[in-house]
């Protein structure tokens, strides 16, 4: 039987273990694992992942093998969504995964009967669903990604607004608002805060709440988010309701750290508060604020990739620097707590990495490829665009 220390060893190669170190963590993580295999139910690797409630498949793998053996964990996975894949691509920066239909039924079939005029933040494909049935009169999207007209042409040009959510100003409020923050106790709260202003009392908010074995603490994370959003309304719980599909720069992530089959495997409740009354007057944690402000967008073929607009090493004659720990180039973590973000100057939506020490000669070579795969078998030949490449390249 793995022991808890053995437990701890298991995970990310930068920064997961200091993070894992927590003791009350690890005893839920492995009675929660423990319980779902002697369920019996649970017959695939998908179902497994899922009951260990948001703790990362290394994690999860790594403790099935060392307390079962690998030859007795599953290898058949739950079919995956049918829907294709994105284009163009979605990219971690924007924490961009999007639910598999069933959920977004869930949702939409949940909040049709009680709006009129929905918002949706960060939440495309239920405006979309709820546009491509004409299920409310009115349905608005904000959005910080410039491929979702793209991805989602049926969605009107007048109803969506691309860019931050302080962007964001309407002159009116909306009866249900549909908001899917990452899942951060920063990111939740100041989500919740902004939807709450954005809709009229009396009205809904609907909001995904991360698992509570997502990370150490996510127990707690979630309790203050309960608490908050009780301070506005009536809130309602549906555990475990939603699955997001495994994005591609997920797939990578999970590939270079030897794990090739999970099927959508990530699960989150559903949380909804409504009949609103009263302003949202908690104080918002302090946090990183995650979006784009500070990085230079591009595309080339079906890739989006993201520039940050200064150098990420000092005193280097080098356009890319590889960051450490990141096999061929590839960051083996989608979690925002990774130090190694500080590091990243280029990122690609599948998740290839590089500091950067000349911005100005990095942007150059994107411009000369922006939107245009083929310019790849061209380039300059330079050591730089030859990295570039090799970053850029399908696998």
């Amino acid at each position: 039987m793995i022991g808890l220390k053995d437990l701890a060893q298991i995970g990310q190669p930068t920064g997961g273990v200091k993070t894992l170190l927590d003791h009350d963590y690890l005893e839920r993580l492995a009675t929660a694992l423990e319980r779902s295999v002697g369920s019996g139910l649970n017959t695939t690797i998908t179902e497994l992942l899922r009951s260990g409630r948001g703790a990362t498949p290394e994690i999860i793998l790594g403790w099935l093998s060392g307390t079962f053996g690998s030859a007795h964990i599953p290898s058949a996975t739950l079919p995956p969504d049918s829907a294709p894949e994105p284009i163009p691509e979605l990219h971690p920066l924007l924490f961009e995964w999007y639910f598999d239909a069933p959920s977004v039924k869930f949702v939409t079939t949940l909040i049709s009967g009680e709006a009129d005029d929905v918002l949706c933040l960060g939440a495309p494909t239920v405006a979309n669903d709820l546009c491509r049935q004409s299920q409310v009169h009115s349905v608005t999207l904000v959005d910080a990604d410039s491929g979702i007209p793209r991805r989602f042409p049926c969605l009107d040009r007048n109803s969506l607004h691309l860019g931050e959510l302080d962007s964001f100003r309407p002159n009116r409020t909306f009866t249900v608002t549909v908001a899917d923050p990452p899942w951060y106790l920063a990111d939740a709260l100041r989500w919740l805060k902004i939807a709450r202003r954005l809709t009229r009392d009396g009205g809904s908010i609907v909001m995904p709440l991360f698992p509570e074995l997502t990370r150490p603490g996510a127990d707690r994370e979630r309790d203050t988010v309960l608490q908050a959003a009780r301070t506005i309304g009536r809130t309602d719980l549906y555990p475990a309701s939603l699955v997001y599909r495994t994005p591609q720069f997920e797939e990578a992530t999970l590939r270079a750290l030897g794990i090739t089959s999970t099927g959508d495997w990530r699960s989150a409740d559903l949380l909804v508060v409504r009949d609103l009354n009263g302003a949202a007057e908690w104080e918002e944690p302090r946090g990183a604020h995650r979006g784009i402000d500070g990085w230079r967008h591009y595309t080339v073929g079906t890739q989006v990739v993201m520039l940050r607009e200064t150098p990420t090493v000092d005193n280097s004659d080098s356009v890319f620097v590889p960051i450490p720990g990141c096999p061929n180039n590839t960051l083996t973590s989608v979690s925002g707590r990774d130090p190694r973000r500080e590091l990243i100057g280029i990122w690609t939506s599948r998740n290839k990495v590089a500091s950067v020490g000349d911005v100005s000669h990095a942007a150059a070579l994107l411009e000369s490829i922006n939107h245009s795969a083929d310019a790849l078998s061209i380039g300059d030949g330079s050591s730089a665009f030859l990295f570039l490449r090799e970053l850029l390249r399908e696998r």
